[in-house]
């Protein structure tokens, strides 16, 4: 476990450093997990999207499941307001959905495949509890 939390600490800094270099921000919060069942370590990160750099509609918020020591993303869920609710006020609402609909339905994934976002969390919270 020491070595889960060592590993997943230095993969941290090194996916923070190498996002703000390219002119992005760091993680928002993470979390490391050992998983006995599935004999591997697991990161979990968040990130927000700044307000002035998202789509109106899309996922305000993106959580990666890693493996720490693969250094792979394996999930990601995407959660938020519906685009439906952000777009209400919108002076096109039916447009404003239609492109942010787009953005929900890549934003999800697991193993690399495009994934129902629930599932996807689901998956997630599955790998951080066993």
């Amino acid at each position: 476990m020491k070595e889960c939390a060592a590993q997943a600490e230095k993969v941290v800094a090194e996916r923070d450093r190498r996002s703000v270099a390219f002119g992005g921000h760091g993680s928002d919060g993470w979390s490391n997990h050992f998983s006995p069942k599935y004999n591997r370590c697991f990161v979990k990160l968040q990130y927000l999207t700044a307000a002035k750099d998202a789509i109106k509609g899309s996922p305000n918020l993106h959580t990666y499941l890693m493996d720490a020591f693969e250094r792979t993303d394996i999930a990601i869920a995407a959660s938020g307001p519906s685009a439906e609710l952000q777009c209400r006020n919108d002076e096109n609402p039916k447009e404003c959905e239609k492109g942010a609909l787009i953005m929900w339905e890549i934003a999800c994934r697991i193993d690399g495949e495009q994934a129902d976002c629930k599932m996807a969390q689901q998956f997630i919270d599955e790998r951080m509890r066993n």
